[in-house]
């Protein structure tokens, strides 16, 4: 008799970023180009800004597909109800209630 093993099936999804991770790519080739070419490292005219930002972009992609996902926003905390806190408020003016 030969038994299966039931295959696991995942309790959540893990969301990669990886068009996000492009655009901070782009940011950061864009300004590694500013700075080379500010500073004299590279030439304008050449091929070599144009490189720096495909390397960023290669570079944003991926860190967005590879490093873990940030952590989601907290749970708020529980707060107990108490007894003061459950209670109906009177309002000014009212008769009292029945007890």
């Amino acid at each position: 008799m030969q038994t299966t093993t039931p295959t696991p099936t995942p309790t959540s999804t893990v969301r990669r970023h990886p068009i996000r991770g492009a655009l901070w790519g782009l940011v950061l080739g864009l300004g590694l180009a500013f700075l080379l070419t500010g500073r004299r490292t590279i030439a304008f005219g050449t091929m070599t800004p144009i490189l720096v930002v495909l390397a960023g972009i290669v570079i944003g992609v991926l860190l967005g597909t590879v490093l873990p996902p940030k952590g989601g926003p907290a749970p708020a905390p529980a707060v107990p109800v108490t007894a003061a806190q459950a209670a109906p408020v009177a309002t000014p003016g009212a008769p009292p209630a029945p007890a």
